[in-house]
């Protein structure tokens, strides 16, 4: 989800090539379903969140909020 507006969104598996998203408007969200790891760059900010669980149809389900990587680096 987004705060600002646009907000381009790149979204790169290991692979593929990067692909961009714009977000156009204030609170905003793209969701898809992505079984690999993936690379995200924004050029604003940006609230990611992970959903997992047995399946997404049905069963227990979990939702992680995902820290940007600049907040681990020294």
């Amino acid at each position: 989800m987004t705060s600002a507006a646009p907000n381009d969104v790149q979204l790169r598996p290991r692979t593929a090539t990067m692909t961009t998203r714009q977000l156009g408007h204030a609170g905003d969200f793209y969701d898809a379903h992505i079984r690999e790891p993936l690379v995200i760059r924004a050029s604003s900010p940006l609230l990611v969140a992970q959903f997992g669980g047995e399946s997404l149809d049905s069963g227990p389900r979990a939702m992680m909020l995902v820290p940007p990587a600049e907040q681990f680096r020294p």
